[in-house]
This record gives structure tokens, sequence and C-alpha cells, in this order.
């Protein structure tokens, strides 16, 4: 069996090329018979969940939730104060609020993965997303749900070039960029709806996105501040995790197999060859939960379970692979960051080779 692996420098190309996308082909030859049944591992998986309770399914998540929604006035409260060293820790406190029910949970919520109830979820992804995230639930579910997740690093569908702006330089994409993303993100959301013709959905969008803007802006107003340092607290606030928020989504998929459409390979080998684990962080369990951290591959195989399922079948899963010869691809946040760095040039900016599978039978 023979994996993929990129071209290394001074080795000759075998010259094929994909004439729709004009990128080099690497081929992977593997035998299907060979590959595990997606089938089998899930029996175990839903074996586990059936076993656990609601409050292990999903309260510590719920319990999560109502913490940051508590940190959200403390945030507000402590950046009314007139002491800088209170405004600067408020402002950190109201990012790692913002950054958690936005980005993990409003993640978690867009899945389905809060509740077994569709109705409640979907008014927790509006709430979560669009009240503290200020970006349409709907483009999230297109981008996410119906791309990102079904065709994970197949080039042209969802292969993470979304994240990819080749025109800066690496220093100013990797650590100065993200910072106007809060400021960005409202009007992206904005212009993504009047592009995809989704009208039905602006009014809903600008109502919760703007009811989220005042319900932090008006404390501050009230307190004295000027409009100027009422929105400066604001979009401060929601910067403070931007950098990793954007590292952790290139640094999962991107440098990873690409596939082609017409050669795409079984599931669960597109999963353990497309994504990747990034290690236990405390920080970053806390801000973005497991599921996008050190759980990524569980929640790319099982979309719809929560942090805490995800984190539990972890150790089976991880034993699944490594029974049947399947690449569990894990790395430390440190170690992705300087390979990126190193490695911008190819990994951002040049098209990826395809690995174009094939299944030898």
């Amino acid at each position: 069996m023979v994996y993929f692996r990129n071209k290394e420098k001074g080795e000759k190309s075998n010259g094929d090329v994909d004439e729709k996308t004009k990128n080099k082909i690497v081929y992977d030859r593997v035998n299907v018979k060979t590959l595990p049944s997606f089938s089998l591992l899930n029996d175990k998986v839903q074996k586990v969940v059936r076993s656990a309770s609601w409050y292990e399914r999903y309260g510590r998540e719920w319990q999560m939730i109502g913490i940051m929604l508590l940190l959200f006035p403390t945030c507000i409260y402590m950046q009314c104060s007139s002491n800088l060293v209170n405004i600067i820790g408020g402002t950190l406190i109201g990012g790692f609020a913002y950054a958690g029910l936005s980005q993990r949970f409003g993640h978690l919520a867009v899945h389905g993965a809060l509740t077994q109830s569709k109705s409640i979820n979907k008014l927790l992804a509006d709430i979560l997303v669009q009240f503290f995230g200020n970006f349409p639930t709907c483009l999230v579910y297109d981008a996410h749900i119906v791309l990102h997740h079904p065709h994970t690093n197949i080039i042209d569908l969802g292969d993470s070039s979304i994240w990819k702006v080749p025109a800066l330089p690496k220093i100013v994409y990797m650590l100065f960029a993200p910072f106007l993303l809060p400021v960005l993100t409202p009007v992206f959301g904005l212009v993504g709806l009047i592009v995809e013709r989704k009208f039905g959905y602006v009014l809903q969008y600008l109502l919760w996105s703007t009811l989220g803007l005042v319900a932090h802006f008006l404390p501050l107003y009230y307190f004295g501040y000027s409009i100027a340092a009422c929105l400066f607290l604001i979009f401060a606030s929601k910067s403070v995790f931007t950098v990793p928020y954007i590292h952790i989504n290139i640094f999962q998929h991107i440098g990873l197999p690409m596939y082609s459409n017409e050669a795409r390979p079984p599931r669960v080998y597109q999963m353990s060859t497309g994504v990747l684990n990034l290690r236990k962080n405390l920080i970053l369990d806390l801000v973005f939960g497991p599921a996008l951290i050190d759980c990524h591959v569980e929640h790319h195989l099982f979309p719809k379970l929560s942090d805490s399922m995800c984190f539990r079948i972890k150790p089976l899963v991880k034993e699944y692979m490594k029974e049947n010869n399947l690449p569990y691809h894990e790395s430390d946040y440190s170690e992705r960051f300087f390979a990126f760095m190193q490695d911008y040039q190819r990994l951002m900016k040049d098209a990826p080779p395809i690995t174009h599978f094939i299944g030898i039978q």
C-alpha cells in the first residue's frame, strides 16, 4: 500500500497533469479490498453514543455556553471601568466569550450537535453565528455543511481554498491580517448574501447582527465612551482569537492529500488522509473545542457529535485507524505554524498536487 507524499525537491515529476485543474497528479494506489468498511467503525461509535446519557452527550457543552454567556456582561462591565488594566482584562474576557460562542458552539449548532431537536439547533445557530459572530448562518451552512464536510480536500469543492489569500505575504497573512476579520466579516456576510441571491435572509441577518453589536455598544456609550471608542472596544474584543482561528482552519487540511472529484477515495480513507488533529492545547480547547482542535478527525467522521462525544470516541477511532494501517494525522500547533511559515509558497500560493486515487481490484 502506497500512501500519498508530496513531491520532494529535485524529484522528477511523473508529468501527468489534470486537464481540468492543470494541477500535477501524484498517483495513490491502494488495494480497496484491504480498506475497512466505514460501517464497522460507525457501529462501534454508535454503540458508545447510545450508551451515553444526555449530560454526556450535550450537558458539558451547555455548561460552557452558560459560562461564556455570563462572561459577556462581565466583559462589558470591566470595559466600562476607568482603569486600563480592567479594560484590557475585559477585552480579553470578551474575546474568549465571542470566539467560544460564535465559533465553537456556533459551529456545533450548525452541525446539529447541541441537542436532538433540529428546530432548537437552528435557533441556536442563528443566535450564536449571527448575534455573536456577525455572519449569516445560511452561508456557513452552505460552505461548511454542504461543501467542506462531504467534499473534504476534494479540489474545487471542499479544498479549503476559501482560506487562501495569495496576494498577502506570509507575515501579514499569518500574524496581522486576521485582526481585520471582525470589521470585514459583516461586510463579507452581506455581500455573500447578495452574490448568492439569498435576499430572503438579508433582513434576518441584519437584525441579528445589529442586535449583537448594539448589545455591546449601548452600555459602553452610556458610560461615556465616544462612538469611535465603543466600536474600537467591540472589535478589539472580537479580534482576540482571530489569529489562531485562521491558523486552525488552514493547519488541519492544507498540505494534506487533495483529490479530484472523479477519483475520490472511500469516505474513511478520504478523512484519514485529508484531516489532521492539533494536539491538545488547553486554551485552544476551551475556546474552539475538541471538535475543532484535537478531535478534528473524529469530527469529520461523525460531524453530528458534540465536543464531549468526539473526545470520548477518540481512542476508539485512533485504534481503528492503526489496526487498519490508515493514517491518523496529529501535530502540535507550533509544528504546523513553523511548517507553514517555512513552506508558505507551496502551501498557500501554489496550486496543490492532486492525489489521483486508484483502487486496485
